[in-house]
């Protein structure tokens, strides 16, 4: 009786030996094959253990590990940081565990975060190394990105923004290009700090810039458009837009990104080259391909609304003896002189026109308080005037045609140029 129980105690002995060799074995598979070195030192950092991990994360195998410092595998600037933490580990045991990252030795740069804390014994500390190059990798080339982008924004001919959608463009951020365009720097726009940015936008283009981008949000499409904006010092300046909306998963609008730069010297130029494309360069006036573009728009306005206007075809006479017995550049003085005989007998909404070498036109755009015949009286008084203050060798003479526009009957341009043209040539013979 007494054997039987003898082995039934045996058995249970050998039984929880191998549930306790068991779960010592799942221990230790644990602790060596974590994701995280685990070690213990003593309070001059010398390893008295190490787990699998630990041991691969420092480069070596674990016996040669046990009684080496740690503080070996850390980079000589980190050495003097690493001993002030062990310091404070064992300073206070009561504090908790501390934590620490530190630069490892090496070619390339590797860094560790170090978690620690003391023991029972008060001897040595249990320390949590984990591998966090990639994490110091991923921040570096973060921050190179940002690096780049600023550099890449602070270069560019003119400020980004992010908004939101209201009709104060209230700026969440602005770049620094915005103060050489604007006059204001970013700051003055951040929450609507001093002011808007709605407030520097022309008036005659703030509700038309607002009814675009709300009809290309609702579309989700890009905004583009150039507007005039008064900067700080009170100037006209002309910028290029272009953003779009940025949207959530779900659809949601968040805000509004985009690019703004000063495009006035380009709108400058245009003029300068529309202004060389439709004004004759002697006179100032314009010449026959800006007349006929001007005046096919008002004649359609006229149609439109019912107002007569009158066409006035105007010749200089002797303009080839001029030229043949005085030279071109008193040529040139006679058509300047008609140039203003012309300005001071119409008005300035009128359009005045060298539509050909010697030929002028004046379209007189509202005759309803004016009779052409007063017109015509008053050009032939400025003429005689300038004749008699010219001191010149010659007397200036004028040919004019005149034809009416009738809204009732409208006609077109080269009709009316045709009728007064044929008038002025009869008057020229006459004269002659």
């Amino acid at each position: 009786m007494h054997q039987i129980e003898l082995e039934m105690q045996n058995e249970e002995l050998r039984k929880s030996r191998e549930e306790l060799e068991k779960t010592l074995c799942q221990y230790t598979d644990l602790y060596d094959f974590a994701p995280v070195g685990y070690f213990t030192l003593d309070r001059r950092g010398t390893i008295h253990q190490a787990n699998l991990t630990g041991s691969k994360l420092l480069g070596m195998e674990r016996k040669p590990l046990v009684g080496m410092r740690f503080a070996r595998f850390l980079s000589e600037t980190n050495r003097t940081s690493f001993n002030l933490f062990l310091a404070t580990v064992f300073a206070d045991p009561a504090s908790g565990p501390c934590d620490r990252t530190l630069q490892m030795s090496g070619p390339s740069p590797r860094y560790i975060h170090l978690r620690a804390s003391v023991s029972e014994n008060g001897q040595t500390c249990h320390a949590v190394v984990e591998d966090t190059t990639w994490r110091w990798q991923t921040e570096e080339a973060l921050r190179e990105r940002e690096r780049m982008l600023s550099t890449l924004i602070s270069n560019l001919p003119g400020f980004v923004y992010r908004c939101i959608n209201d009709k104060n463009w209230t700026m969440e951020y602005i770049s620094d290009g915005c103060l050489a365009i604007t006059g204001y720097p970013p700051e003055d726009f951040i929450r609507n700090r001093r002011l808007a940015y709605n407030d520097i936008v022309h008036p005659d283009y703030q509700e038309p810039l607002w009814q675009k981008w709300q009809e290309l949000l609702e579309q989700k499409k890009a905004f583009e458009e150039e507007y005039p904006i008064i900067t700080a010092g009170q100037q006209i300046r002309w910028v290029w837009e272009r953003g779009r909306g940025i949207f959530s998963d779900e659809g949601r609008l968040l805000f509004l990104e985009g690019f703004i730069t000063d495009i006035t010297d380009r709108k400058r130029l245009e003029e300068a080259m529309h202004t060389l494309a439709i004004r004759d360069e002697l006179t100032g006036l314009y010449n026959r391909r800006g007349f006929f573009t001007l005046a096919q728009q008002q004649l359609k306005i006229a149609e439109r609304t019912k107002k007569a206007m009158v066409l006035f075809y105007v010749d200089l006479n002797g303009m080839k003896r001029i030229n043949d017995q005085w030279g071109h550049q008193e040529g040139d003085r006679a058509l300047v002189d008609v140039t203003g005989i012309l300005k001071k007998t119409f008005r300035e909404a009128d359009i005045i026109a060298r539509v050909g070498g010697d030929e002028f036109t004046a379209l007189v755009i509202d005759v309803s308080d004016l009779h052409p015949r007063s017109l015509t009286a008053r050009m032939q008084d400025y003429l005689d005037i300038c004749n008699r203050e010219g001191q010149r060798k010659y007397l200036l003479s004028l040919s004019t045609g005149i034809a009416h526009y009738d809204p009732d009957a409208p006609v077109s341009l080269d009709e009316l140029i045709a009728r007064a043209d044929e008038r002025m040539y009869a008057q020229k013979r006459k004269n002659e």
